[in-house]
């Protein structure tokens, strides 16, 4: 956190203490009588935590590594990622900024070498545990990618978010490229997304079984 930052922080919560000195609290607990005695009631608010959080699939993680899918140390990495990983969308971002973290940004915040990280990456997007976007375009023109390639981590193995409410995009990209499920390793859980709805969401294998025999009836 920036001294800037730091500054504001102890800013407000000046500002909150001083605004509790004011509450004359012995009045709140006369006004509550009152209300009592005519049916209404008085309470305190209280302070939601709005602090995004990871959710590891754990189910899932335990076949990967039982099958040898996926190794301790590219669990370690996408552990260590947890915190560059963006609400809903999953994308490694840097939160200060909302950009896409380049290989280079990633390996500086992580403090390793950028060559040992790009073959790390490289084998979990081979995998389907991460995903990129690439620019068609960009590797026309220059032969390679020129700006930051969008990771994203796949939902299936860590989510931040709500997981009944997973970008359809996310969804989409890992239902069309399952190669997880091409390898055929069958985790517990996997992403389902209907082009009829706003949004997707983690389904039980069984779930996700009976959606994908009704939708190729259709």
């Amino acid at each position: 956190m920036s001294l800037q930052r730091q500054l504001e922080v102890a800013e407000q919560h000046a500002r909150l203490r001083e605004s509790e000195r004011l509450v004359d609290l012995s009045e709140v607990a006369r006004q509550e009588e009152k209300a009592n005695r005519i049916g209404y009631g008085l309470y305190k608010i209280k302070k939601k935590n709005k602090t995004p959080f990871v959710q590891m699939f754990h189910e899932n993680i335990d076949i990967l590594i039982r099958e040898k899918y996926m190794t301790m140390n590219e669990l370690g990495f996408l552990s260590a990622i947890s915190p560059f990983i963006a609400m809903s969308s999953n994308a490694i971002k840097n939160p200060e900024t909302d950009q896409f973290m380049t290989i280079t940004e990633i390996a500086n915040v992580l403090g390793v070498q950028r060559e040992n990280l790009s073959r790390t990456i490289k084998k979990l997007i081979d995998k389907g545990l991460i995903y990129e976007i690439v620019s068609a375009k960009e590797i026309k023109l220059y032969k390679r990618n020129v700006n930051a390639r969008p990771l994203f981590v796949n939902p299936e193995i860590i989510y931040k978010g709500n997981k009944d409410e997973i970008d359809p995009m996310l969804c989409d990209m890992v239902m069309e490229y399952d190669y997880i499920e091409k390898s055929k390793i069958l985790l517990e859980w996997k992403v389902w997304h209907s082009h009829n709805q706003k949004e997707g969401k983690m389904l039980s294998r069984s779930t996700y079984l009976k959606n994908k025999r009704e939708s190729r009836k259709r």
